[in-house]
């Protein structure tokens, strides 16, 4: 089964940055961190490729040298980020991640949210940020891409499960309901028309906020009422 990685990258130099998405042709290896020395090896060369001429290249010192040229120039780049590719009909979304640090347990355990395609994908991001702690840089990139990977590889992820809204959204947005209905009770109650009452209008804006976007997933939308208060008149 195939799918993509891509890779964002910045020249040291001249401080410019590329992204490329690489096709991998197979999940043959064991993982993303595996597969992603061949996706970072692979756009490093195309972006090198970009800044060397070829024909000029191979006219001075032959092909040879060129390539030469091209793995000199790749290896020179720092890596700013990696991740799968979304692919055709999906759609990342966030991970609750815990994991140990290399040096566990000297060096403790994390825990965060993550944007992923996949829990693979999510274990990969959460080793990453881990790696990139770990590192210690003041500057959050990667100058040494093979010896960041074996760091990765040290780092054991223990949970990554979907989340997508975290506990503290949840109870922020039912606050936000039971205070709103709490004046459309309140409304009635003073003999208000309803219809006229702009609460009704602020819980119908409430109520599709939590039927899209992340929180669809848990709060499924009532086909046959979709909307439950009755707009204010004007």
């Amino acid at each position: 089964m195939s799918y993509s990685i891509s890779v964002w990258l910045r020249d040291p130099k001249s401080a410019e940055e590329a992204e490329f998405s690489v096709r991998i042709n197979s999940r043959a290896k064991d993982g993303l961190v595996e597969n992603c020395d061949e996706a970072v090896t692979d756009a490093s060369k195309q972006f090198a490729a970009r800044h060397i001429d070829y024909d000029t290249a191979c006219l001075v010192a032959g092909e040879s040298a060129y390539m030469d040229a091209v793995d000199k120039l790749a290896a020179s780049y720092e890596v700013i980020a990696v991740a799968q590719t979304p692919g055709e009909g999906e759609t990342p979304v966030r991970y609750a991640v815990q994991g140990n640090y290399s040096d566990y347990p000297e060096g403790g355990v994390f825990g965060d949210y993550v944007t992923a395609v996949s829990g693979e994908d999510a274990e990969f991001q959460a080793k990453f940020i881990m790696a990139l702690n770990e590192q210690g840089a003041k500057d959050p990139l990667v100058k040494d891409w093979a010896s960041f990977a074996d760091v990765m590889d040290a780092i054991v992820i223990i949970d990554a499960e979907p989340e997508p809204i975290s506990r503290d959204e949840a109870v922020d947005l039912l606050k936000k309901l039971l205070s709103l209905a709490d004046e459309v009770v309140s409304a009635q109650e003073r003999g208000e028309p309803f219809r006229q009452f702009r609460s009704a209008e602020a819980l119908n804006v409430a109520l599709k906020e939590i039927r899209s976007g992340d929180f669809a997933s848990i709060f499924p939308k009532n086909e046959e009422n979709p909307q439950v208060c009755a707009s204010p008149s004007p």
